[in-house]
């Protein structure tokens, strides 16, 4: 062994092999195969996209001429590897103003590899100042309401927005609002983020646009057809005792009524409002529900105001006012025997305001003999009189005398013949010019004079006889009411 290492030439062997193993460790690429040894360097080119950095808000980047930038770098493949994602082509255009400018590229690269070369080493850039501009919110709407509704007036909040681009594409803003669908919509409709596009006039939307704010409020009214009736208000009840009532108002007029459409139409007030005066005990204001009417879906306001007014309850005379009988059988004739004038001096109760302009003509006295046969009867009067008057006594009859045609006398014999001859009725008495005072027709009534009463209700295709109450002995008999039978 030893005369071997002593050897000249196995010494000059074993160098070779010691140095050819340091080579190798040295140059040992660990990201290939272990078995591959890399090589020193190598280089690759790249082709990047230019990107701008620095742009102001006042201005748009217009164009970028050229767009790409090729470069070529050189490194152990790798560091190549590694770095292929990380390059980048910059142009910095920090306090550049508008126009046209040649501007330098910048190449970002790992430290690990080695730039080459790149070209081109400048490009052109085009910037355009920004400008604002405020536009109305539009709306548009996709879809029809539910069958029956209808919608309203829609209210976009706020109502204007700020629109930025650039200077040379504003002219082409031919739409800035929101779109939103309202299909089968049966009620109030809310959008509390509409979206705000910018379109141009072909409807195609600008992108680049800057909207503040971005987003709007849109409420769409959604209702059943509407109409506006003026209110009518009943009342019932009585002022508390010893009061009576001075003045009613309500607060509203009308009302707004909501339905379909066939239904409105139908309509020329709203009825059915009741105020309840016995629930008021002093003067003042009383809430009175509005409630819903057939046909009707909704109504506004769903409640009123009345304001009421008491005030001491006063009498007041009526003098001679007429009772008039009604509802006579057909074939029948009436007398009224109490009061034998045909009249009663009427005491009515009121507010002091209200009887001021009452008079007898503005009360009736209504004898219902409906259903009444041949005979004597006292009969209960019913009494017309203007609202918020009423009767200060108890209840008021007449007694009445119902004939058949065979037993009539009188005056009523009287207006059966002239019914016959003239087809309507006078009164005849001793006294010629009372008669003189009626003026029969054919086919009418005759209106007695003052303290005479018509007492029958027409019947089925005959004349109405009128019951002559005469308030003088001249005419010699009772008031009669004398009905014709059609057939005779």
């Amino acid at each position: 062994m030893d005369k071997w290492l002593s050897h000249p030439t196995a010494i000059k062997i074993i160098s070779l092999v010691i140095g050819i193993l340091l080579f190798a460790v040295v140059h040992f690429d660990a990201e290939r195969s272990p078995n591959t040894v890399a090589t020193l360097t190598e280089t690759e080119e790249y082709e990047l996209n230019v990107e701008v950095t620095g742009l102001d808000t006042q201005y748009a980047l217009r164009s970028v001429e050229p767009t790409i930038v090729k470069i070529k770098v050189q490194g152990t493949s790798g560091d190549l590897f590694k770095a292929a994602k990380e390059y980048k082509a910059t142009v910095d255009v920090t306090g550049i103003g508008q126009g046209l400018h040649e501007l330098p590229v910048t190449i970002d690269k790992p430290d690990t590899v080695e730039l080459l070369d790149y070209s081109p080493r400048n490009v052109s850039v085009l910037l355009e100042p920004m400008v604002t501009k405020n536009f109305t919110v539009q709306l548009k709407t996709d879809g029809t309401v539910t069958d029956g509704y209808n919608s309203g007036v829609p209210v976009v909040t706020p109502g204007e927005v700020a629109v930025t681009l650039p200077e040379d594409r504003m002219d082409e803003v031919g739409f800035v609002g929101a779109v939103i669908s309202i299909q089968d919509a049966d009620d109030d409709f809310t959008e509390n983020k509409a979206k705000i596009i910018v379109l141009n006039e072909a409807g195609e939307e600008l992108k680049e646009a800057v909207v503040q704010p971005s987003t709007v409020e849109v409420q769409i009214p959604v209702s059943m057809p509407s109409k506006v009736l003026p209110l009518h208000v009943d009342y019932t009840g009585n002022a508390p005792e010893g009061l009576a009532v001075a003045l009613v108002t309500p607060t509203v007029q009308q009302v707004t009524v909501y339905g379909l459409q066939e239904e409105l139409d139908k309509l020329s007030s709203y009825d059915g409002v009741v105020a309840d005066l016995s629930k008021q005990k002093q003067s003042g204001a009383m809430t009175v529900a509005v409630p819903l009417i057939e046909g009707i879906a909704a109504v506004e306001p769903a409640e009123i105001t009345v304001d009421v007014t008491y005030s001491a309850a006063a009498t007041k005379v009526l003098p001679q006012v007429p009772v008039t009988l009604s509802g006579l059988a057909s074939g029948l004739q009436a007398k009224i025997s109490v009061p034998a004038a045909g009249t009663v001096n009427l005491t009515v109760s009121g507010a002091s305001n209200m009887l001021a302009d009452v008079d007898a003509q503005d009360a009736q006295l209504i004898a219902d003999l409906t259903e009444l046969g041949a005979g004597t009867h006292v009969v209960q009067l019913k009494a017309a009189l203007p609202r918020f008057v009423s009767l200060a006594t108890g209840g008021i009859s007449a007694t009445v005398v119902i004939t058949d045609g065979s037993t009539a006398t009188g005056s009523a014999a009287n207006k059966e013949d002239n019914a016959a001859a003239g087809g309507a009725s006078n009164n005849t008495s001793d006294n010629q010019t009372d008669a003189a005072t009626n003026e029969p027709a054919s086919g009418t009534t005759n209106e007695p004079e003052a303290g005479s009463t018509n007492g029958a209700e027409p019947t089925t295709g005959g004349n109405t006889n009128a019951t002559n109450e005469a308030n003088s002995t001249d005419s010699g008999g009772d008031p009669v009411i004398n009905e014709e039978d059609p057939a005779e």
